[in-house]
């Protein structure tokens, strides 16, 4: 997305300029060159509801800046050069519901930085440097609903450092450093609805990560080092609808009973995985699934048995696996692999995770014919 403003060159703001309308309830003062603000500058504006500093070239906030600030409800400072903001920094915002501090060059928190913000909403924490997260820096946070740390440099998470956000709905880790979670990271977010750990450095994952989270839709774990995923990873997600488990070059089995309950799954991306073979029951539990995404693996067969019944209407592409003929059900041709890694797409698929870009659309060797009939499948499986 495109950040556009009208820039000018404000330098500086006299330490008196607000005391003429202590009224305002909205201040917007971004892309701007503010390098620094006068302590308490904001201070004369008791009813100021919004205040916008984005996009300037701050490197310090002074601990008393938003001394006095009892109605503050949105905070932007994104975009600026922050690295180090003190623990007191917030004190007193307890009406505020939405932060923004991406975009800067912060490395780490106090642990109690965001404690008094009981009424936080959303918490942005996006594109900045942190390496590590203090225990109980979240433990306040009781009302958050999304919470935002995608491209950080975060190595490692403190046990239970999410526990205390029951309300949580988005959490999105993507593009950090992790090679590991603690068991139960993910307990106690039975509101979760949206997870993302995507492109992290992830050799494995613990048997007991997920906890209760009956509202998740959608999962995001794709660009990690996975060889395989624990049987029980998505057993407390009953209301999962769509899951992107691909892009994992390294993942080569998938427990038998992964999907045994995710009954309302209706989108399952595996493709680009290093996958050679499928149990037979492996979907046997989908029976709501729409879309299945099989392409550039290293799939050679699917054995006779394997559980397609669950396809609604009763249609399916098999007749297109490793080979192009409708009239036989043969699902192996022994000279013919690359059928099996070939990316087609409907043209009613939805559009990947934004951290994806489809790298190309072709029909490889398909006849017009048999992409008529794949468009016209509301099932459809690629492979």
């Amino acid at each position: 997305m495109l950040h556009i403003c009208t820039v000018s060159q404000l330098h500086t703001i006299h330490p008196r300029a607000f005391h003429v309308a202590p009224q305002l309830k909205s201040v917007k003062l971004s892309c701007n060159n503010l390098s620094t603000l006068s302590a308490r500058v904001f201070s004369p504006l008791t009813s100021l509801e919004q205040l916008s500093l984005d996009e300037n070239q701050l490197k310090t906030i002074a601990p008393d800046m938003f001394e006095g600030l009892v109605s503050l409800q949105q905070l932007d400072l994104s975009r600026n050069n922050l690295s180090s903001p003190v623990s007191n920094i917030f004190d007193g915002l307890t009406n505020l519901t939405f932060l923004h501090l991406g975009r800067n060059s912060i490395k780490k928190f106090p642990s109690t930085i965001f404690h008094g913000l009981t009424n936080l909403r959303h918490l942005i924490l996006y594109n900045n440097e942190l390496e590590m997260l203090e225990a109980g820096m979240f433990d306040d946070l009781v009302n958050l609903v999304e919470l935002k740390m995608n491209y950080n440099k975060i190595t490692s998470l403190p046990p239970q450092v999410f526990w205390s956000l029951r309300n949580l709905e988005q959490l999105t880790l993507s593009s950090n450093k992790l090679q590991a979670i603690p068991e139960r990271s993910f307990y106690n977010m039975p509101k979760l609805i949206t997870l993302t750990i995507s492109n992290n450095p992830l050799l494995s994952l613990p048997y007991q990560l997920m906890g209760h989270m009956p509202d998740m839709i959608e999962l995001y774990l794709y660009y990690t080092n996975l060889t395989t995923v624990p049987g029980s990873l998505f057993a407390n997600m009953s209301g999962l609808q769509r899951l992107n488990l691909h892009f994992n070059n390294k993942l080569r089995e998938l427990p038998s009973d992964l999907f045994c309950c995710v009954p309302k799954l209706v989108k399952l991306s595996l493709k680009s995985n290093d996958l050679h073979y499928l149990h037979p029951q492996l979907f046997s539990s989908l029976t709501t699934l729409d879309i299945l995404l099989l392409n550039d693996n290293k799939l050679q067969n699917l054995p006779d048995n394997t559980s397609f019944s669950y396809c609604s209407n009763n249609h399916t592409a098999r007749n297109n696996i490793g080979h192009h003929s409708t009239s036989s059900p043969t699902r192996h041709h022994p000279n013919n692999h690359f059928n099996y890694n070939t990316l087609c797409r409907t043209y009613n698929e939805p559009t990947d995770h934004s951290s994806i870009s489809h790298h190309h659309s072709a029909w490889r060797g398909v006849s017009s014919h048999q992409r008529d009939s794949f468009v016209s499948f509301h099932v459809t499986y690629f492979l």
